[in-house]
């Protein structure tokens, strides 16, 4: 279970949530096996339409030519992503991309770390994202998504009863 001991990076999402723990093993894997649910085409799209978010994402990360490109560096992850969104009826496989960060360095570290966009201070930013096997955000991943099994369970006992 998630320990609420541990030392908090600072990073708050603007939804004013709690600080994200400081749980990351610096291992860069997270940068090289970067996705969205949007295409490398929709994201172009939100760029020219301004949209700082799609902005930032593609100053950052630069696409893959394929999945087996990006499998080549990061198996584990290409493959746990790729048996998710095979499960999804809104996602299609054909349109993902994966994508690594330039910035990351040999050793897995951030290279512009102080002034990293949002979507990075803010990873995993929920219980759902699909990290890296061993990551260490796991556990915390894990006591975020039963919070809200319980938050949902919770409302229906009193919207049912």
């Amino acid at each position: 279970m998630f320990n609420q001991s541990v030392p908090e990076t600072g990073a708050v999402a603007q939804t004013g949530r709690e600080p994200l723990p400081d749980l990351c093993h610096k291992c860069g894997r997270c940068c090289k096996s970067a996705t969205t649910y949007h295409s490398h085409a929709k994201l172009q799209e939100l760029v020219v339409q301004g949209d700082p978010e799609a902005t930032a994402f593609l100053e950052i990360f630069e696409p893959y030519g394929s999945i087996d490109e990006a499998r080549a560096v990061v198996p584990e992850q290409v493959d746990q992503v790729l048996d998710v969104v095979r499960r999804r009826e809104d996602m299609d496989e054909s349109e993902l991309t994966f994508y690594h960060c330039r910035y990351v360095t040999e050793e897995g570290l951030c290279g512009i770390y102080e002034r990293r966009p949002r979507c990075c201070r803010e990873a995993p930013g929920h219980g759902w994202s699909v990290m890296p096997p061993g990551c260490g955000f796991e556990g915390w991943q894990f006591a975020q998504r039963e919070k809200q099994k319980r938050m949902i369970r919770d409302l229906k006992q009193t919207l049912y009863t």
